[in-house]
């Protein structure tokens, strides 16, 4: 897991006041909120589900949760929170409330046409994996059984 590191900068609160940050080092993900984009690409097992109308806006709920427990804890410890204003932070605001917004379109039914071509997709790629894992499993056992059948003709 790597992580996020924001510039010591003058940050632009919501309200527009500006005050002096340090040096922000943070993991990727806080509370089951991502920080990066490469944590994003690590909730990829969340995307069939958040597509598909009503359970979609279940996911949101959950999603905007971890979200503001998420700001909450980089508040605490930072005594500031990302958002859009600041130049610094904007990405990492932005990458907070990717999830949310996804669900909140996937759970409406605007993402649907993006579910039917992800479908087919994530089956040949289920399968792929299923197949190679079988042929390793076999594999693996030939190697065991040649080097068992090799030990009991020594004896």
């Amino acid at each position: 897991m790597g992580i996020v590191q924001i510039p010591q900068h003058m940050h632009v609160n919501e309200n527009g006041s500006i005050c002096q940050t340090s040096t922000v080092i943070l993991p990727e993900i806080i509370h089951g909120s991502p920080m990066a984009p490469e944590a994003m690409m690590t909730r990829l097992q969340h995307i069939p589900m958040v597509l598909i109308p009503i359970v979609g806006l279940i996911y949101a709920g959950v999603f905007y949760r971890r979200y503001v427990q998420a700001r909450a804890a980089f508040k605490e410890v930072n005594d500031f929170t990302p958002n859009t204003k600041c130049p610094q932070c904007r990405e990492t605001a932005r990458i907070m409330r990717l999830p949310i917004i996804i669900s909140v379109l996937g759970g409406l039914g605007f993402m649907l046409p993006l579910l039917i071509l992800l479908i087919p997709i994530l089956l040949i790629v289920g399968l792929s994996k299923a197949i190679f894992g079988i042929s390793k499993g076999i594999a693996a056992g030939i190697k065991y059984c040649s080097t068992r059948k090799l030990d009991n003709v020594d004896t």
